[in-house]
């Protein structure tokens, strides 16, 4: 049991700190932009401001409430246009689907209702156009219009998703009369839903802030050599905020690199943490020599004010390597 509860203490700071980053407008415009527009600026950051995560329904005495990470509500000159829900996910959740349809359906139903309680004061008002029978019973005029409501599901599991990603794949169509499941699919809404899974194969150049760098890190997050020939060949990697940051040590689940952060961030000289330790790599590459190696992990320590540990985990280089050279070198003293 208490293995289970750090692990969700664990999972929740993860979580936590990708909401935080995430809650920026410019970032959040960004995250729809790369992956549901193709990188078409169709949503601007300038107009988002956040809204209530919580949905809920109360009817008869019963309450059905639903909470999303992240909603924002986008307002143009003409007031509000649309509603924006961000999903994050670290597990597969083989209901989605319905989750996001119940979701975006409180939403739909909030709006309804709201509606109702305007037009119920305006039937009351002298002047006002008498509603039809119609719209007096059910308290909704013919010219109403509901708000949209848009969800995007953003996935950083370990493995790809693998769940349904629609509600056609959700349902069981049956297989014994081909023609009526056919029929049955035509009748049923699809509702696909908009998935950014960042284990799969996705071209990030549509994104214009540092999620592109952030999502492109995390697909090399289990081959260091691809990590780190990324940040060499990425001029924007030396010049990443500390939230940035942060957020990268959080996802790769690198702790070193977390603590450097936490150290840098009160060094009254800034430092570029990616070419310090790109640099210390090379130099190792180059020599291949095992007294050059052992010389990275003590400059790094030194330079970023790290644990043998935390330094090895940033290199890649196995901690027991270094403690064998450093017994070669004691033993030629």
């Amino acid at each position: 049991m208490a293995d289970f509860l750090r692990e969700e203490v664990r999972l929740g700071k993860k979580d936590l700190t990708l909401k935080s980053y995430l809650s920026d407008p410019v970032r959040y415009a960004d995250a729809y932009n790369g992956s549901v527009f193709g990188g078409a600026q169709v949503l601007d950051g300038t107009q988002l401001e956040e809204a209530g995560t919580a949905a809920l329904k109360t009817e008869d005495g019963v309450s059905l409430e639903r909470t999303s990470d992240i909603v924002m509500r986008q307002k143009t000159e003409g007031g509000l246009f649309a509603l924006w829900i961000l999903e994050n996910q670290e597990h597969v959740d083989y209901g989605m689907p319905v989750r996001v349809l119940l979701r975006e359906a409180l939403e739909y139903n909030r709006q309804v209702r709201e509606l109702m309680r305007k037009n119920v004061a305006g039937f009351k008002e002298k002047g006002h156009e008498k509603p039809t029978a119609g719209e007096y019973l059910y308290r909704v005029r013919k010219e109403d219009r509901l708000r949209p409501v848009v969800t995007l599901v953003i996935y950083w599991g370990n493995g790809p998703w693998d769940g349904p990603r629609s509600l056609h794949e959700l349902l069981d169509f049956g297989g014994a009369d081909p023609d009526i499941a056919l029929e049955l699919k035509r009748l049923v809404p699809e509702c696909p839903l908009r998935i950014l899974d960042l284990n799969g194969t996705n071209d990030y150049s549509g994104f214009c802030t540092s999620l592109r760098t952030v999502f492109e890190l995390y697909a090399r997050r289990t081959d260091k050599g691809q990590f780190m020939e990324y940040v060499e060949s990425h001029e924007e990697c030396r010049h990443l905020d500390e939230e940035t940051y942060r957020v990268i040590g959080q996802m790769i689940g690198s702790k070193a690199l977390q603590k450097i952060v936490n150290k840098q961030k009160d060094n009254k000289e800034e430092q570029d943490m990616c070419q310090a330790i790109e640099d210390l790599i090379a130099d190792g590459k180059a020599e291949g020599k095992a007294e050059e190696r052992k010389r990275i992990i003590d400059t790094l320590m030194e330079k970023l004010c790290c644990s043998l540990e935390e330094a090895c985990d940033v290199t890649g280089i196995p901690v027991e390597e270094y403690q064998q050279s450093a017994g070669l070198q004691a033993s030629h003293i």
